[in-house]
């Protein structure tokens, strides 16, 4: 975060006299649809252009958009020519790579969806691209702002139950319907991890505010399995902090045993923190001997109003820009879960 911060202490805020911010996007389907519908939802900032190789897409796009915005189907003359204060870019990669480079050569700064890069070759020439330009990039579609995660860091921030001491993360899933869709297609050992591993690390990360010092993981092919490449992983860890990490991930399983997010235990010094299926239950030690107090248990709604995380990350977004401060989820930080992640390809482990 001090590299950050270091990197862009000249940034002032974008916001002047009131004016909105105007904001482009790239790829208005699938993951895009769900950022056009957060930009349309923002308080002043207005949608001045959009792009996407489907034509179809773009008419659908502008039926619910305000206003006139540049319209085009040509993403590499797009990057070139749009007038924005910033851009979202929601394409797959490794397509969104070029363009992402064509934008920061123009200094604007950008939303991009997680994860930044699938290669450490990726991720270097993405932190130089920005060194170079000296603007702000922040990684969305990251779980850190689903209103559980936000619940669970809030209990954390609170103490309810002390420093943490361990992390036990459990994601098992079927995907039969997995063709019609982008993930599992990647070629490699690492379609798993760069998919869905990375967004629980990351998870993880933001809860603790840590980085790993030591990581074992093991990613496999299951006998029973429609991707390509690994389709489960175990990945032990031990953060600066001294919070230890056990997760089990499996999205060639029999049936959907988790949501997205996962099921995780946070333990502390003081007691635990359980999160599944949205609900979040907290359970303190017994104050005067060692074991679970059965009227020291509660369980914590998710506030009213946070649950779209899109939106959420959007709204941080934009209020960094107008505050010019540095976003959470920013590219450096994206970028160490991204590297953990990589690092742990098959059978990999790193001891700092």
């Amino acid at each position: 975060m001090e590299k950050a911060a270091a990197l862009l202490q000249d940034l002032l805020p974008m916001v002047v006299n009131g004016k909105p911010l105007r904001a482009a996007l790239i790829g208005v389907g699938g993951h895009g649809a769900m950022h056009l519908r957060a930009l349309q939802t923002l308080e002043n900032v207005e949608i001045c252009g959009l792009c996407d190789v489907r034509q179809d897409a773009i008419e659908e796009a502008l039926k619910s958009t305000a206003g006139h915005p540049t319209v085009s189907t040509h993403p590499a003359e797009f990057v070139e020519s749009v007038d924005c204060d910033y851009a979202v870019v929601a394409v797959p990669n490794p397509a969104r790579i070029p363009l992402i480079e064509g934008l920061l050569r123009r200094k604007i700064p950008l939303l991009i969806e997680k994860p930044a890069a699938h290669t450490l070759e990726d991720l270097s020439k993405l932190l130089q691209w920005q060194r170079e330009a000296g603007v702000p990039v922040m990684v969305a579609h990251n779980y850190r702002f689903m209103p559980g995660a936000l619940t669970v860091r809030n209990l954390l921030h609170q103490g309810t139950i002390g420093a943490v001491t361990d992390i036990h993360g459990f994601f098992k899933r079927n995907h039969a319907i997995a063709g019609q869709y982008y993930y599992g297609r990647l070629e490699g050992p690492l379609p798993f991890r760069i998919e869905m591993v990375i967004h629980h690390l990351d998870l993880v990360r933001g809860w603790i505010g840590g980085n790993a010092r030591s990581i074992i993981a093991d990613g496999r092919r299951t006998a029973v399995s429609w991707g390509v490449g690994e389709t489960s992983c175990d990945v032990l860890a031990e953060f600066d902090n001294g919070v230890r990490l056990n997760y089990h991930g499996d999205w060639a399983a029999p049936a959907n045993l988790t949501d997205f997010n996962g099921h995780w235990t946070l333990t502390g010094e003081k007691g635990c923190i359980q999160w599944r299926d949205n609900t979040v239950e907290v359970r303190l030690l017994h104050p005067d001997r060692v074991t679970w107090s059965e009227g020291e248990r509660w369980i914590v709604t998710p506030a009213a109003g946070s649950e779209d995380s899109t939106l959420a990350e959007h709204k941080e977004w934009a209020s960094s820009l107008r505050e010019g401060r540095i976003s959470e989820c920013h590219l450096s930080d994206a970028a160490e879960s991204l590297r953990l992640c990589l690092i742990a390809a098959s059978k990999h482990s790193l001891s700092a």
